[in-house]
């Protein structure tokens, strides 16, 4: 059954042959774990954040997942305008796009609950597929630059949180956040 699955997922979409074989094995939990992390903001945790990679090496350049399970419940347009006000901060100035990102992510980001999973995957081509809960395919986003600014959010080394982004990368764990 698990295998029919991703063989399906596989199957609807239109992804390079490295990108659907990183699909099928994010969905069969054959990944490699790189490194694991947990956002706190004030007193409340907001999610557990996970990074996968076929081999567990991190390369930016290289298909990766990086899979975010939610702790509380979040209104999704709040998460998508947070995310694209991130990517401006990190340097993105196109507004246009940074609004036609906000509306899609706003779509898929809808009924965040504790325990939704919201997994990016960066695709071989460079774009950005996401998935829900492991196997609802929501869409991917085919713009290499959203693929870049999105993920630097994490793993660059501008983010808010290099605390974050060290236990993402496999780095020391930080005793006191």
């Amino acid at each position: 059954m698990k295998t029919m699955l991703s063989l399906l997922l596989v199957a609807l979409l239109p992804l390079g042959t490295a990108s659907a074989t990183t699909l099928a094995n994010y969905t069969e939990k054959t990944m490699q774990k790189v490194g694991d992390t947990r956002l706190t903001w004030l007193i409340w945790d907001v999610y557990d954040a996970a990074l996968y990679t076929p081999t567990g090496t991190f390369a930016v350049q290289q298909p990766f997942v990086l899979e975010l399970t939610y702790l509380r419940t979040l209104n999704g347009n709040k998460v998508a305008q947070k995310t694209t006000e991130e990517m401006a901060r990190l340097g993105f100035t196109n507004a246009a796009k940074l609004a036609r990102w906000q509306l899609q992510l706003t779509n898929w980001f809808d009924g965040i609950q504790p325990g939704t999973r919201l997994a990016a995957m960066r695709n071989a081509n460079g774009t950005t597929t996401f998935i829900r809960d492991g196997k609802q395919v929501l869409g991917t986003m085919n713009d290499t630059e959203f693929t870049q600014y999105f993920f630097a959010i994490w793993l660059s080394e501008r983010t808010l949180r290099p605390d974050l982004r060290r236990e993402l990368l496999g780095q020391a764990k930080v005793a006191n956040r």
